[in-house]
């Protein structure tokens, strides 16, 4: 049985798309794998190649069923 991978970057890059940020609140989860793919944007995005950053405010969102925190994703300048 074959695993469909997606990378973070791209995943980040179809969150952007020609935007240079975007909000936890304007992100639509629209399941489990949204959910876990934005922790690990947030898990990845320190990361020394990572074309992308993350600035965290206090608080969350909920977006569904779904509570992240307040963050801004940029592209890294």
């Amino acid at each position: 049985m074959g695993v469909k991978t997606i990378p973070v970057n791209d995943y980040v890059d179809k969150l952007l798309m020609e935007r240079n940020c975007i909000t936890s609140a304007e992100i639509e989860i629209g399941g489990d794998f949204d959910y876990v793919m934005l922790m690990m944007v947030a898990m990845e995005y320190n990361s020394e190649t990572s074309p992308y950053c993350l600035v965290f405010s206090e608080g969350q969102t909920t977006i569904g069923k779904y509570s992240v925190p307040n963050m801004v994703i940029s592209r890294n300048q």
